[in-house]
């Protein structure tokens, strides 16, 4: 129904409660979504005295709600069907973030609302640095030779005269070192630094052959699934 409003999520908080609701604009021109609190103490200046910020999504108005609210400390209520899944990525990417604080935080309470179940696994993640291998290339010359079969060949004593050479660069004899870091190539130069990216190797391009694979680490990170 046109202009009905209807509640997509709910939060409690202390004295009140948040949430995202929605009209339906009507035509077939899908809904409006804003965030709209009631009596809620929080730690930033409470603006929803004024109109509320309209939204095409219901991903722009959660977007809204997590820059004024710490949303993911509060007491979930409802979550429409639609969006559990979104907001339980969300939440995944709160309790990932090293930064964030987390004593207070209901997991109980989001699992029975989102549908999920939280746990943490060993993942591994990339450390922005590679693990580099360095190979010197040495210049190899390879001769051909063709003999000769006419007579003044015989007569000087020369059996052979030289025919092509082929120069080929192998690391078979050339020394080589590992190095974790990051890699620059400019112009014809290699650029290695180490993990505090300070410069340690400059080397010529034509002269060295790299390997690079990206580094990797075991490290604890929330997951979900749904259940």
């Amino acid at each position: 129904m046109e202009n009905q409003k209807e509640t997509r999520l709910r939060l409690f908080a202390e004295g009140g409660s948040i949430k995202i609701c929605s009209i339906y604009k009507g035509n077939n021109e899908g809904f409006d979504y804003f965030v709209e609190s009631s009596d809620v103490e929080m730690c930033v200046e409470d603006i929803m005295k004024e109109p509320p910020l309209i939204h095409e999504s219901f991903y722009g108005a959660f977007n809204e709600l997590d820059k004024r609210y710490c949303w993911h400390f509060l007491h979930i209520d409802f979550v429409d069907e639609d969006f559990s899944e979104y907001v339980a990525d969300k939440l995944l990417e709160k309790l990932n973030d090293p930064l964030e604080m987390w004593q207070d935080f209901e997991a109980e309470n989001f699992e029975k609302i989102l549908g999920i179940k939280i746990a943490q696994k060993k993942m591994q993640t990339k450390t922005g640095f590679s693990e580099i291998t360095v190979k010197t290339l040495a210049k190899e010359t390879e001769y051909f030779y063709q003999e000769f079969v006419d007579s003044y060949a015989n007569e000087i004593g020369q059996k052979f005269k030289l025919e092509s050479t082929v120069e080929t660069w192998s690391t078979f004899r050339g020394e080589s070192f590992h190095f974790t870091g990051t890699l620059e190539i400019v112009g014809n130069t290699i650029i290695l630094k180490n993990e505090n990216k300070e410069i340690c190797h400059i080397l010529p391009v034509e002269k060295f052959q790299i390997a690079a694979k990206p580094e990797v680490a075991l490290e604890k990170k929330w997951v979900f699934e749904i259940v």
